[in-house]
């Protein structure tokens, strides 16, 4: 499995440097150099806008923080049109099922689990995303919104991914033609699912497909000095924000398992950027 990232840029090259991956990790790390126009604005505008809000939060993540709010920023972006959306439930959280006039005749369904750091985020955020991958894909699109920090687990997170699953078996969805993807943390839970899914005995699905994920909970180095969003002190507060739910929910001191040391062999092919 391997992992590719858009590391730090370099004018006039697009040069690769591939770096050891921590001690027991299966992934190796390539960066990638380069950029266009599109990305670099990007890059600069979560860089001014988003990043100081992360590290203030990284300063007292005790606080009240208003995580619900960061989704309603998401009816502002509007979907692509043509894109249907309808509201089910699943045993723990909601879900949203997003189609096109593709999706019935493409047969393919893609389980997509959101990013958002495990704290915020949620279809609403992620609406004209969804749209587009629906549309991209031609394929009927399902997203769980589910359970997040500071109030739950990543467990539990996992659990309301794998209920997704089910669902769209239940629903008749072919496993050579259901696809797991998701983003950042989304990305971490589609790897994770496809461990649940095997450890479950279910139908191996057809593949997964992670876009810029945590590969691992528990890594010191991450995130690395090129970094958009996230500040080096980041992870260690998600560490420490995820080991004290867990502790209060009663699951002790144990690591959260991550994809760099729960991968196992038989999983399906994964892309990962």
């Amino acid at each position: 499995m391997t992992t590719q990232t858009v590391g730090e840029r370099r004018r006039g090259s697009a040069s690769r440097r591939a770096r050891s991956a921590p001690a027991g990790s299966l992934l190796v790390r390539r960066d990638l150099g380069g950029g266009g126009l599109r990305s670099t604005a990007l890059d600069l505008t979560l860089r001014a806008t988003v990043r100081p809000l992360i590290t203030a939060w990284t300063l007292a993540p005790g606080l009240p923080w208003p995580y619900g709010v960061v989704d309603q920023v998401g009816r502002l972006l509007r979907p692509l049109p043509g894109t249907t959306f309808e509201r089910y439930r699943l045993p723990h959280c909601s879900a949203t099922r997003v189609t096109t006039a593709a999706s019935a005749e493409s047969g393919t369904t893609v389980v997509y689990l959101h990013g958002g750091a495990f704290l915020v985020g949620g279809n609403h955020l992620h609406r004209q995303l969804l749209s587009r991958v629906a549309h991209r894909t031609g394929a009927t699109v399902l997203a769980p919104e589910y359970r997040k920090l500071p109030r739950h687990t990543v467990t539990d997170a996992l659990e309301d991914a794998l209920d997704a699953y089910r669902h769209a078996l239940a629903q008749g969805a072919h496993p050579d033609r259901t696809v797991l993807m998701g983003d950042s943390a989304g990305g971490f839970l589609a790897v994770m699912l496809a461990v649940a899914v095997q450890r479950a005995g279910l139908p191996r699905p057809a593949g997964i497909v992670a876009m810029s994920p945590l590969v691992d909970f528990l890594a010191p180095e991450l995130p690395y000095p090129g970094c958009t969003l996230f500040p080096r002190s980041a992870i260690s507060r998600f560490q420490q924000v995820a080991a004290r739910v867990n502790r209060r929910k009663g699951l002790g001191d144990a690591p959260i398992e991550s994809p760099t040391h729960a991968v196992r062999r038989g999983l399906p092919p994964r892309s990962c950027r």
